[in-house]
């Protein structure tokens, strides 16, 4: 059930640090010393906490997703190489691979005045849909 939940924010435009916001993570991450995107693909994907990349000498974690702007199956390997290695199966015209590589530099989404606008949107539609939730309706 978690992994539906990330996957329908990975799917609507979240950043790996976004859901990991979203999934209560930032304790963690602050505890920890780790990053807070890493924590949250971390927990997707079923490795240890805290574990980064160390892992990946016996397995070559993803998560899986479907793109909405090209409608392509995404295996997304995480936040750590940036969208053009880490996000793999975009059609080569995809806008939003498009935007996700142009905005990478951004340390934090929420740095760009584009990327603010779009992640408060999206945590009001998050939060409507909580409301939903807890009022009976799916």
């Amino acid at each position: 059930m978690v992994s539906d939940y990330i996957r329908y924010a990975r799917e609507d435009g979240a950043g790996w640090r976004e859901t990991g916001k979203a999934m209560g993570l930032e304790r963690a991450a602050e505890e920890s010393g780790y990053d807070l995107a890493e924590l949250a693909f971390q927990q997707a994907t079923g490795q240890r906490l805290g574990s980064g990349r160390d892992d990946y000498a016996y397995r070559d974690p993803s998560f899986g997703w479907t793109c909405r702007s090209c409608g392509e199956a995404i295996t997304d390997r995480g936040p750590y190489s940036g969208p053009a290695d880490d996000e793999r199966g975009h059609k080569a015209d995809c806008q939003r691979h498009a935007d996700c590589q142009r905005h990478a530099d951004c340390q934090r989404h929420a740095d760009c005045q584009r990327h603010a606008e779009e992640i408060a949107a999206r945590e009001a539609r998050w939060a409507d849909d909580d409301q939903d939730d807890d009022a009976g309706e799916v």
